[in-house]
């Protein structure tokens, strides 16, 4: 257990945990069984379907644990299967094969099932050496997804999902001085769709949404961790190195609507006699009514059936509002790798003062952050009490610690901007009559283009820097009469280079007009936005917090807690906007953290009649 959080040792602050070290010297063979099984007879009855929806699920869980190679390595395992018979409520409003609306009222049935299994071995080989393996897997499969509600089963869609784990460490006793650690981990995880065909989907706003699926998708992700660490301990000092490389990659390819997606929505149109035919006004021209979604896709397929051309259906009411369609290239590939390396040093001044210095670097691909130097310093302070002196009169642990700590700037972030502003990718928005009267068929990727949606371009700056957090820490541990003890600490933060998304195309102020938009005059010319990702944000965070703890005991485990905090902030977040888009500073304020008291605790009383 290191108490030093301001370790070189760790990447981020508050420490790296509690490891635990057993041997492996099980002697007897363990097994536990567990089954579970529900139904849906049990259950009420559906509001829409005043009936009860097919379900059941079953479950089987095992572990097992025993001895390997005498008593020098040990096994455990565990695993699960599990299966689900449920059923997704559909109530939607379809039209019969009369064009007459129907409702459509059903369960649709949405199986799924998953397998899993987890492996360790935990070895003492000889006295210089343990090792730990695991490998866990984990498998799942479902039908008919993303159908209920309006989504009717032509929209379904499967889904199945599996993913890989393996863990190795080595702990390795040089001499009892001198202790080295290796770990590694893999990951490997992928997730793929497939939908029930490519054909356009239809949204008939508030009564269905059907077509085809579109939904064919896959995701796979791998991870990787491996970290190399010594301690050697030399009487009153302690000298601790060590290295950690780390990597992560994206493979995704998603062809979700690249088929299209039709929407019909209501609008004001000539009513209608019994015969379809417009109602005259007695001035010359007919009379009019708001109409429904599904009214207005009623009347294309009527008018369509009967030779009416396409300006006709128009005029009475039919044709689609829009098209949405995706295209370009459906494939992202993206990788990232960082590395950290430390040197840690400590001292024991004397029996009650023991100090701390050490340094940490890190970097990373995707940026261009290369002077993320993370210096650390930590003093503790434990004076030793007499015997049999009262706890109310012994001095207090006093610790103080201070150091730098990066923040990785994660995948994820530059999988979006990606995502975002791709040159590769298009997003099409069709509202143009012409185009729209191909319904049902889609038009082809010539036509297509003149309809692309302006890009908002997403880009990371070229200096942008790892964010990083500068910590103060401040803590007093002082015992009490009874058992208890007080515990007192203040920390300041300070966390800068912040990422924030700034307008760099932002309209100069003075320059836009909401009457004529295009008028403004923006830094790069009229393209639209560029959101740039930048890391010039800036938090100052202070906390103050008293940790009261009762007496440790077999039967009772509690503490209070109180705190207080003030935050001060210029990073925008949420719906909110900067009050300059080119100068953030006026925005430095107290954020919504800011002023904040919080309370809380636990309290655990084991009964008379408990066994702990």
């Amino acid at each position: 257990i290191n108490q030093n959080v301001f370790s070189a040792q760790y990447e981020g602050p508050y420490g790296g945990g509690i490891e635990i070290f057993t041997r492996p010297n099980v002697t007897k063979f363990r097994t536990f069984v567990s089954f579970g099984f529900a139904d849906g007879r049990l259950n009420a009855s559906d509001p829409f379907l005043q009936r009860r929806v097919p379900y059941q699920s079953k479950s089987l869980y095992f572990n097992s644990t025993g001895p390997l190679f005498g008593k020098k390595t040990s096994f455990f395992v565990y695993g699960g299967l599990s299966g689900t018979d449920s059923s997704a409520v559909i109530n939607a409003v379809i039209l019969d094969a009369d064009l007459r609306p129907a409702a459509f009222r059903q369960t649709f049935s949405t199986p799924g099932s998953s397998e899993n299994v987890n492996f360790s071995i935990n070895a003492d080989p000889n006295k210089k050496h343990k090792l730990y393996f695991n490998y866990g897997f984990g498998r799942g499969r479902s039908k008919g997804q993303n159908v209920g509600g309006f989504l009717l089963p032509s929209r379904a869609n499967e889904n199945e999902s599996q993913n890989h784990s393996f863990q190795f460490s080595e702990t390795f006793f040089v001499d009892p001085d001198i202790v080295n650690q290796s770990r590694a981990f893999v990951y490997y995880g992928s997730n793929n769709s497939f939908g029930g065909s490519t054909d356009p989907a239809i949204n008939v706003l508030d009564s269905y949404f059907g077509g085809g699926s579109q939904q064919n998708a896959t995701n796979k992700n791998l991870r990787f961790d491996v970290s190399n660490e010594t301690t050697w301990q030399m009487g009153r000092y302690a000298l601790g190195f060590g290295v950690r490389f780390r990597g992560e990659t994206i493979d995704q390819n998603s062809t979700a609507n690249f088929g299209g997606t039709y929407t019909f929505s209501g609008r004001l149109a000539p009513a209608l006699d019994a015969n379809n035919q417009p109602i005259p006004d007695g001035r010359g021209g007919f009379l009019t009514e708001q109409i429904d979604s599904l009214e207005s896709y009623r009347r294309t397929l009527f008018f369509s059936r009967a030779g009416y051309t396409d300006q006709q259906i128009r005029e009475l009411g039919g044709g689609a509002n829009q098209l949405t369609v995706s295209g370009g290239n459906p494939a992202i590939k993206l990788a990232q790798y960082d590395f950290g390396v430390y040197l840690q040093n400590s001292y024991k001044i004397s029996d009650t003062i023991a100090a701390s210095f050490g340094l940490r670097y890190e970097n990373q691909t995707n940026i261009g952050s290369n002077y993320n130097f993370a210096p650390r310093f930590g003093l503790i302070w434990s004076p030793k009490a007499k015997d049999k002196q009262n706890p109310l009169y012994t001095l207090p642990r006093v610790s103080v610690g201070y150091g730098l700590f990066y923040s990785r700037f994660g995948l994820n972030n530059t999988l979006n901007v990606k995502l975002a502003s791709d040159p590769d990718r298009a997003q099409y928005l069709i509202m143009d009559p012409t185009i729209l009267d191909l319904f049902p068929a889609v038009p082809s990727s010539d036509l297509l283009q003149q309809f692309a949606l302006p890009r908002t371009q997403r880009v990371i700056a070229d200096g942008f820097e790892s964010p990083y957090q500068s910590l103060l820490n401040f803590n007093v541990l002082k015992k009490l009469p009874k058992g208890f003890s007080l515990n007192f600490s203040f920390s300041h933060g300070k966390y800068l280079r912040q990422n924030y998304t700034q307008n760099i195309n932002a309209p100069l102020g003075g320059s836009f007009d909401p009457l004529d938009p295009s008028a403004a005059v923006r830094p790069f010319g009229n393209v639209g936005n560029i959101y740039q990702t930048r890391s010039f944000g800036r938090t100052v965070n202070e906390r103050v917090s008293v940790n009261l703890n009762f007496p440790q005991t077999q039967k009772l485990f509690a503490s209070i807690r109180y705190s207080y905090a003030k935050t001060r902030s210029n990073v925008v977040s949420g719906s909110g906007s900067p009050f300059d888009p080119y100068d953030f500073s006026q925005d430095y304020g107290p954020s919504s953290y800011d002023g904040v008291h919080s309370g809380g605790g636990y309290f655990y009383y084991s009964l008379p009649f408990q066994k702990i």
